[in-house]
């Protein structure tokens, strides 16, 4: 009366197979939520680049332009954080 039953493996993975793949799976997924929750926001980058514009007004000449992008501001991040940013850059000589 000993009927053996087997785990099916249709995929050629048991189910311990499909688990531990999972769980490595999950973890993995873990780091890019993470990268971007706690490293990416405060990543501050500040690139100087020449911009010849022709016929620029004498007033604009010499000054410096400052672009701001994707900078978050909410729950999370408060004017405090933007604020220490436009202040270093301020601090940028041409």
């Amino acid at each position: 009366m000993g009927v053996r039953l087997q785990e099916a493996n249709v995929m050629g993975m048991t189910r311990k197979d499909f688990l531990k793949r999972l769980f490595q799976l999950s973890v993995l997924g873990v780091f890019p939520a993470l990268y971007s929750w706690q490293i990416e926001p405060f990543w501050v980058e500040f690139v100087k680049k020449k911009l010849p514009v022709q016929n620029l007004p004498e007033a604009l000449k010499g000054k410096i332009l400052m672009q701001i992008s994707d900078l978050h501001v909410g729950n999370r991040f408060g004017l405090e954080l933007s604020d220490r940013i436009i202040s270093a850059g301020k601090t940028i000589q041409s």
